[in-house]
């Protein structure tokens, strides 16, 4: 009898173990994940835009003196800081890669900056390179080139831009011109890799996705917590909206700072809250991602799931079956 209790006892606390081991592992990984989060918001501002990484293995186009080429694109983010391209060289170009922006392939540069010829390695071997210029502000929705262009005379000792043919990004594609920008031919079906970053400069960044319990009962005060971050430092406040209806409006807040809002739901079912911040300015984020709450009927559902509460790794599972 005691053996038996003894093979009991280790299964118990063999299953203990291995809850606690998934509910600091999974915690971990939200922790991380909320850290670095807030930290690229507060730190860094900009953001991936537009983009297209799918490389056609072994296509790739030359750019070498009087021969340009250029990638059609629409931003999302009202100033564009940076790119990032997927480029080779043949040989040893004499001069760096020079990459610009414009609203008209035949216009002058709205801003420009260059990747320096030993970043960028040899013949098959394509890297993404970043090329840094200055910020400058574009109209969403609209159409920019990124334009890439060098003074090197020999197509032997070139740079190569990788690309797709296969017509993968919507909002744009390639075009190239023999003759030095005089004259430009649009390519439908084939796409350069690139990968554009922006932010907006007026307008405060997503709010994070609201935090707060996802099980409860009808009739009873919950709370929910979010934060976001606004490009100038000025103060925010929160729409809350609840799912059932109703929507609540905070007071401002820094930016930055965690907010916390209450809300009763006075029936059943399940509801999904989300939240839109605004600077003193006016300017609106979008809204944030969703959490899916529940007001279960079954009492004995509202009981399992509150048990749920103490096994984070449980839990964990669950909110991602009903997200």
């Amino acid at each position: 009898m005691s053996r038996e209790k003894n093979k009991q006892m280790k299964l118990v606390f063999c299953l203990i173990v291995a809850v606690m081991f998934f509910s600091l592992y999974f915690s971990g990984i939200s922790f991380a994940s909320n850290d670095k989060e807030y930290s690229r918001n507060v730190l860094l501002y900009d953001q991936l835009d537009q983009s297209q990484t799918y490389w056609s293995k072994s296509w790739r186009m030359l750019t070498f003196k009087n021969f340009l080429n250029a990638q059609s694109f629409i931003p999302s983010l009202d100033t564009l800081t940076r790119v990032e391209l997927l480029v080779a060289r043949e040989g040893n170009p004499i001069d760096n890669l020079k990459v610009s922006i414009r609203d008209d392939l035949r216009g002058d540069d709205l801003t420009s900056g260059y990747i320096k010829k030993e970043d960028v390695k040899f013949h098959r071997n394509c890297t993404w390179v970043e090329c840094d210029f200055p910020d400058i502000s574009v109209e969403v929705g609209n159409t920019y080139y990124i334009v890439c262009s060098s003074d090197e005379p020999d197509k032997n000792e070139a740079y190569t831009w990788a690309v797709s043919t296969e017509n993968v990004y919507p909002h744009g594609c390639r075009w190239y011109s023999p003759n030095g920008g005089i004259s430009w031919t649009k390519a439908e079906d084939i796409d350069f890799c690139f990968k554009t970053y922006g932010m907006n400069i007026n307008t405060p960044s997503k709010p994070e996705r609201p935090s707060g319990p996802y099980i409860g009962k009808a009739g009873k005060s919950y709370s929910y917590s979010t934060s976001s971050v606004d490009p100038k430092g000025e103060r925010i406040k929160y729409c809350f909206y609840w799912g059932d209806g109703n929507t609540t409006w905070t007071d401002f807040y820094d930016s930055g700072e965690k907010v916390e809002c209450s809300h009763t739901w006075e029936s059943e079912g399940n509801f999904t809250i989300k939240v839109k911040a605004q600077n003193e300015e006016g300017y609106e984020s979008g809204w944030s991602d969703p959490l899916i709450i529940s007001m279960p009927k079954s009492r004995d559902i509202y009981t399992m799931m509150c048990i749920l509460e103490h096994f984070p790794f449980l839990k964990y599972i669950f909110e991602f079956i009903i997200s």
